[in-house]
């Protein structure tokens, strides 16, 4: 087996490299954190060669990067602090008290970290913008963490409880816990945020995947895997999931439209790891008993190299621009090294000493720069009146710029564009039934991820009463009259000028009004009323007569 003394490190290393990020060829840092001697080690990818230390908080696990590559944030947790690294200077800030970090991850818009404090039993979310840590928010005994693409759940895997807890970021509140198998050590979310899927590791026997649908927070059936299984990567398309199978030595390909199992793949000993390369065509497999690296190709889900990889390889990361896999070896209680493998080829050049480097554990890769994952900039709302033209704008952010596109119903009248360059418009002139709101969700794509917004196009329409006619009615019989206006919002209503003694006039709520009642005794007589119709469009009115005669003998 692996380094089952550390297994609490690599838990959270598998974290920290789990998603590599697409993006342009361009000069890159690999950060490599060294749990033994309390520091984190930079490498310039373009040379290979290893920086001064970075001197971070004692028991560096996980390492997550800002979706702009400007910080590094490092959890330690021994220390119980969470260190940001200045990419540009690979300076240290301040350490930020959480708990007891086993885990982080960043939100797409770069706002806010969220750490996963295990003995703690919380989540601590950190502004990034300030470094400061936020209210602890009570979770169970969390060892994991992911974030939607869309920025606006975080999913805490609660290793202890067999559940996973949702996160609504927007409040930072925790939902109800979500069962899933037995102990729950990864999780992983598909591109589209759709499925999030929960590695059950189960000590007892096989492993098992549990998929949860995020629209409603449900579990679905577990997937069968292999035995400890304990690593999990999705594939850019989101259309497999592969799972590490460490006793079984077998990697198991998930099929994610069906949730069935389409293959299992021998590989090394002890595979301990898993790398998706940015286009999807390959992942990579660290066996940490055989000392190699698997490359599956994901196409036709076989082998398609063997690469030897030093002594005990376990985290992977994988360079912006898909050309290199940089392998950790880990070391007890000696400097580890990093082994770069050139991924045209499938072969490892020579290993990056790691000199003060002990127990060499963990490793991230910044994103290239300038280019990052898309994000919604406009806002989420918009209203138009009927029969008017007009035009809003959808901006988002990313690089590259990203391709945006909608689904939901429009309104008659109205056009979707794309427009390029990240922008896109909603314009035209509501017709016909237009009023009222329409709900749309809007997704903007580019290489380095999806991100999806709710969307409510609001058409309002001014108030029209329809012509009413003379209303008769006699002493002592009842009467149960309605009147419905048209227009958006719904118009309130309101009645002026008496009415015959035993009426009332109810405005209803939704743009309708009644009057109902019994003429009283001595209420014969000719009634002119007035009724007003109001939204935030304008003001339609209407006058009528009642007519209340005698009642029969």
């Amino acid at each position: 087996m692996g380094p089952a003394p550390h297994a609490a490190a690599l838990m959270a290393l598998r974290l920290a490299a789990s998603v590599p990020v697409a993006g342009k060829s361009a000069p890159v840092t690999a950060y490599v954190a060294n749990a033994g001697s309390g520091t984190v080690t930079p490498i310039a990818t373009a040379t290979n060669t290893a920086g001064r230390p970075i001197t971070t908080g004692t028991d560096p696990l996980a390492i997550a990067i800002t979706p702009d590559g400007k910080t590094a944030y490092v959890a330690s947790a021994a220390s119980g602090t969470v260190t940001p690294i200045t990419t540009a200077t690979n300076t240290a800030g301040r350490p930020i008290t959480t708990g007891s970090p086993a885990a982080i991850a960043i939100t797409p818009d770069g706002k806010t970290a969220y750490v996963a404090n295990g003995a703690s039993g919380t989540v601590t979310p950190i502004t990034t913008a300030t470094n400061t840590a936020r209210r602890p928010i009570p979770v169970g005994g969390p060892g994991a963490i992911a974030i939607t693409p869309d920025g606006k759940t975080a999913y805490v895997v609660n290793d202890g409880s067999g559940t996973v807890t949702p996160i609504t970021t927007a409040t930072n509140t925790a939902g109800r816990p979500i069962p899933v198998g037995q102990e729950p050590e990864q999780i992983a979310i598909t591109p589209d945020g759709k499925t999030a899927y929960v590695l059950n590791l189960n000590n007892a026997g096989p492993g098992t995947v549990t998929p949860i649908t995020t629209a409603t927070n449900t579990a679905g059936p577990p997937i069968p895997t292999g035995i400890y299984s304990d690593a999990i990567a999705i594939t850019p398309d989101g259309k497999t999931a592969y799972v590490a199978n460490a006793v079984s030595d077998t990697v198991t390909a998930i099929a994610t439209a069906t949730n069935t199992v389409s293959t299992v793949i021998p590989v090394g000993r002890d595979p301990d790891h898993i790398a998706i390369t940015p286009d999807g065509k390959t992942a990579y497999v660290a066996n940490y008993v055989s000392k190699t690296v698997t490359a599956i190709a994901t196409a036709t889900n076989t082998v398609s190299a063997v690469i030897p990889a030093g002594y005990n390889p376990t985290a992977i990361a994988i360079t912006p621009d898909g050309k290199t896999v940089y392998v950790v070896n880990v070391s007890y209680g000696n400097p580890g090294t990093v082994t770069p493998i050139a991924t045209a080829t499938n072969t490892a050049g020579p290993p990056i000493p790691i000199p003060t480097g002990i127990f060499s554990d963990a490793i991230a890769i910044t994103p290239a720069a300038g280019s990052h994952g898309p994000t919604f900039s406009s806002r989420s709302t918009a209203t138009a009146a009927f029969g008017a033209a007009f035009t809003f704008t959808v901006t988002t952010t990313g690089d590259p710029a990203p391709r945006i596109t909608e689904t939901g119903q429009l309104p008659p009248g109205v056009r979707f564009a794309d427009s390029g360059g990240g922008t896109a418009t909603i314009s035209g002139t509501p017709a016909k039934t237009a009023a009222g709101a329409y709900r749309l969700t809007l997704t903007a794509r580019n290489k380095n991820g999806t991100a999806t917004q709710a969307f409510t196009l609001t058409v309002t329409r001014a108030p029209a009463l329809p012509k009413i006619r003379t209303i008769r009615a006699r002493v002592g019989a009842a009467l149960h009259w309605t009147v419905r206006a048209t227009g958006y919002p719904p118009p309130a209503l309101a009645e002026s000028r008496p009415l015959p003694r035993g009426l009332t006039f109810i405005d209803n709520g939704n743009g309708t009004a009644t009057i109902a009642g019994t003429p009283a005794a001595g209420s014969r007589g000719r009634y002119r009323v007035t009724i007003t119709a109001t939204n935030t469009s304008g003001t339609a009115t209407r006058s009528f007569k009642i007519i209340v005669r005698r009642c029969h003998r």
